[in-house]
């Protein structure tokens, strides 16, 4: 559900920036070979990527929530940032796409570090 939770957001905040293309994806280094756009069953696999080269999950792909709040620390100044973000963090049962959506706006505002393009 983790993984699920955070792709809504991953994807919402990576689209309204701009769209992967055929070379970042190399860059990730996880798909050597990908033809043309992404397809939707790729999704899940660029997120877990992305999130464990950023050091936000473990080697098993569970992530590591103390990481994730400590770069929200940065942002105590920003309530409804800190809160939104931990409130789907934590609470994996009441997740809405809305809520992720308002997430990755914040975050593309206040969290430059979120952005798959940068280490």
């Amino acid at each position: 559900m983790q993984k699920i939770l955070f792709l809504g957001l991953f994807v919402s905040s990576s689209l309204s920036t701009r769209f992967f293309n055929h070379d970042e994806i190399q860059k990730l280094e996880c798909f050597p070979d990908i033809g043309g756009g992404l397809k939707a069953e790729l999704w899940p696999n660029v997120v877990s990527c992305v999130f464990h080269r950023k050091g936000f999950t473990d080697d098993k792909g569970e992530f590591k929530i103390d990481v994730l709040k400590q770069k929200l620390s940065k942002f105590q100044d920003d309530k409804y940032l800190v809160n939104e973000i931990a409130e789907l963090c934590v609470d994996k049962h009441d997740f809405t796409m809305t809520a992720a959506m308002k997430s990755a706006l914040c975050l593309n505002k206040h969290a430059p570090w979120f952005s798959p393009y940068q280490d």
